[in-house]
């Protein structure tokens, strides 16, 4: 991919390249080759052309404000197996430079990357300018053709003549991220803000659109022509309980550009619900997030993350990449308790402990409220929880549901971890409700947090489902002390 890079000290670039002879024709490029570092001058080059085709930006009058011109040609050969950055600079911070790279070694080569740096909506660059792009995969021996051009317009508030002198680099990188494509998303769960980085050497354009019009964020308009997020990332997002959420771009991209899709699916054959794009000069296109609406649990949702594309006027915004957030939000709907080994085993009074839960989301309290009914007065109890409740061991009068690792909500669990909520000892009033020791006068049930007890992971993580009994002191029938288990609940953690 093609993206903007902190400033460069040309002099130094240009003190450690090797000056080559030009060609502005691609049919007598420059042959180069390996990784190193290379001059460029096209002040007397000609304008060909020539254009390898889509995806390539080429140069040539393709814009409404200028164009690229007086292009140079080299052909690259690769010296291993690898993936490779090419990178172009110009020495002046008003000349902008435009890189096509093709696969192959003559004027019928292919387009495979491209991009450009040009001014941005309120006409700021910095320089000296410098874009760059990557190819994974290279094979050694393999040609690729390199079209170098600059930019030239008298329309922006920084006029650019169209020559300039520059710097041709070339090095290797290790491999691309694995969720690079939409047939390999990064698994992601729960609500909450995640975090991306589409300027890692690797990342490439898809061109994975989902096939609707509703994603706006890969075109600058609705109606406009189409397009895709440049140096576009995947994750697969799986809708932890029914209910409305919303995709927001949140935080601030490097560049300050950046769109997203949404895709109702989990790989390529994903349908399009919608996207979004924001520019740094303060404009709206599309939704201000994309609405998932009906979503039910266990859903899955390809969510795809890029910078900016071309737009209607002509493809003169480039796209950009950077690190930033999004962010998954709910907006209706609620996770509602999961009961299973329902009812619980019975116990000496006659009855089974009936363990419920609800959500509880004031913050910074939020979590699971769990209330016990139907237990023997005076007896003793604690909670217990584990991340999975696939269980069926008889242990003493009842029936554990819980599958290891199991963690105990126990005093000696607060006072190790110092965090006196994970204490759970109670004990059942004379109506068989399960109050806490530690509770205020009149309060009942355990409130779970999103701290856990050893050996559990130190802290829940939002969209994770756990699981709960309540583990007490019972009699059998000869009157001999044993113990007994309530049914169990789980809940998924938002």
């Amino acid at each position: 991919p093609m993206r903007l890079l902190p400033h460069l000290t040309f002099a130094a670039l240009l003190s450690t390249g090797l000056a080559v002879g030009q060609s502005d024709d691609c049919s007598t490029a420059t042959p180069i080759s390996g990784t190193g570092t290379w001059a460029w001058d096209n002040t007397g080059a000609t304008d060909s052309g020539w254009c390898a085709g889509a995806p390539c930006f080429c140069a040539g009058p393709s814009m409404a404000f200028g164009e690229f011109q007086r292009d140079l040609f080299y052909v690259w050969t690769a010296p291993v197996d690898g993936n490779y950055l090419f990178r172009a600079s110009a020495n002046h911070p008003t000349e902008l430079v435009n890189l096509d790279i093709a696969f192959g070694s003559s004027c019928t080569a292919p387009c495979v990357e491209s991009g450009h740096l040009l001014l941005n909506a309120v006409g700021q660059v910095g320089g000296p300018t410098v874009v760059e792009s990557s190819i994974v995969g290279v094979i050694a021996g393999d040609p690729y053709l390199i079209q170098i051009s600059s930019f030239q317009s008298s329309a922006w508030s920084i006029t650019s003549t169209g020559t300039s002198l520059g710097v041709l680099e070339v090095e290797s990188f290790s491999a691309q991220p694995l969720n690079d494509t939409c047939s390999s998303p990064a698994p992601i769960q729960g609500v909450g803000t995640f975090g991306f980085d589409t300027g890692v050497p690797g990342i490439t354009t898809s061109l994975f659109d989902g096939g609707g019009s509703a994603c706006v964020g890969p075109g600058f308009y609705i109606g406009g022509p189409p397009g895709v997020a440049w140096w576009d990332l995947f994750y697969v997002w799986t809708a932890p309980c029914d209910g409305d959420y919303r995709v927001q771009s949140v935080g601030t991209l490097t560049t300050n550009r950046r769109s997203f899709n949404v895709h109702a699916g989990s790989d390529c054959n994903a349908v399009c619900i919608g996207g979004w794009e924001w520019l740094n000069v303060g404009f709206f296109f599309g939704q201000p997030g994309v609405d998932i609406v009906g979503a039910l649990a266990g859903d899955p949702f390809l969510i795809q993350m890029g910078g900016r594309t071309t737009d209607s006027l002509g493809p003169h915004y480039v796209g950009w990449s950077g690190a930033s957030t999004f962010s998954i939000d709910r907006l209706a709907g609620e996770c509602f308790p999961q009961v299973s080994c329902t009812p619980g085993s019975p116990n000496s009074s006659g009855t089974s402990v009936d363990l419920s839960g609800s959500n509880w989301t004031p913050a910074p309290n939020s979590g699971l409220q769990l209330e016990a009914t139907g237990g023997v007065p005076g007896h003793f109890g604690i909670f217990v929880a584990s991340s999975s409740a696939n269980g069926q061991t008889p242990i003493h009068a009842g029936i554990l549901c819980l599958s290891p690792n199991i963690g105990r909500y126990s005093p000696s669990a607060a006072l190790a971890q110092g965090l006196p909520e994970l204490n759970s000892l109670g004990t059942f009033d004379a109506t068989g409700v399960f109050r806490t020791l530690n509770g205020l006068p009149g309060q009942t049930g355990f409130h779970a947090g999103w701290n856990l007890p050893l050996p559990l992971p130190s802290q829940i993580q939002s969209g994770e489902t756990w699981y709960f009994q309540l583990w007490y002191r019972d009699i059998d029938a000869n009157g001999a002390p044993t113990a007994n288990l309530s049914n169990a609940v789980g809940v998924v953690f938002l």
